[in-house]
């Protein structure tokens, strides 16, 4: 579903001695709360928009095992400025600064408003302990922020993004986000203590463009067919954030 999702569910399965949702994208696992009825076992299930999830009962007596699952809390929201640069040749500024994560359709420049293609978000931040922390966001996008006392592990996430990211720390790829929540971990080691560089490499689709061209009559574009007009609405594009640091707190489930 293109929204998240509350559902009430029942599996036809006998009763189960535990569920568990297991995330394919990024290997966690954590308890769900069930009741067992006639029907069988029935839960209620939070999804995120375009979420996938597997559901696994358990019958047999397995070897107890401890499963950990996070908790996240706010830690820091980055308000600085960003540094933003453009593809080359899509008719946007070579580089542009903005105060505040906007949407590009609404930028009073014309070659930003019409961008379509990769623009690169860049910003540095500080950490006192980099080795407790974890995390991620075409146009660059950069700026700074400190943490006091990181959590073990730290989730970055970047709000909203119109359509996909690409995020590095220190030059260091940490991961490609396309869909809700739009979060993602920094790899062990990429942080160093002290300041840190963001980079959110952000792209978009190409119909933005393909309007401008028949607004400002440029030839940006080549299209066979006029698939969109200069009066068709522009769809929102870039990083909109907010992005936040998240710390986490640790919840633990002993399967057995």
């Amino acid at each position: 579903s293109g929204e998240p999702v509350t559902a009430g569910l029942t599996l036809r399965t006998p009763a189960a001695g535990s569920v568990e949702v297991w995330n394919p994208e990024d290997g966690s696992v954590r308890p769900l709360v069930f009741t067992t009825t006639d029907q069988g076992v029935s839960a209620t299930l939070d999804m995120d928009e375009n979420a996938a999830l597997f559901l696994v009962a358990r019958y047999d007596k397995v070897q107890e095992k401890t499963i950990i699952t996070p908790d996240y809390v706010v830690s820091q929201v980055l308000e600085e400025p960003w540094t933003v640069s453009f593809q080359e040749g899509r008719g946007a500024p070579e580089e542009a600064t903005f105060a505040s994560l906007i949407d590009w359709t609404t930028h009073t420049d014309e070659g930003i408003r019409y961008f379509s293609g990769i623009a690169t978000y860049s910003t540095s931040f500080c950490v006192d302990h980099p080795a407790v922390i974890t995390l991620l966001g075409i146009a660059t996008y950069t700026t700074t922020f400190y943490v006091d006392h990181p959590a073990d592990i730290t989730l970055l996430g970047l709000g909203s993004v119109k359509n996909i990211a690409e995020v590095s720390i220190n030059g260091t790829l940490c991961g490609t986000v396309w869909k809700a929540p739009w979060q993602i971990r920094i790899p062990d080691g990429v942080l160093r203590e002290g300041e840190n560089v963001l980079t959110v490499r952000v792209a978009n689709l190409w119909v933005n463009r393909i309007i401008g061209d028949r607004r400002q009559q440029t030839r940006f574009t080549s299209t066979p067919n006029p698939f969109y007009s200069a009066d068709d609405a522009l769809l929102p594009s870039g990083l909109l954030g907010p992005v936040i640091l998240f710390q986490e707190n640790k919840r633990i489930f002993v399967r057995k």
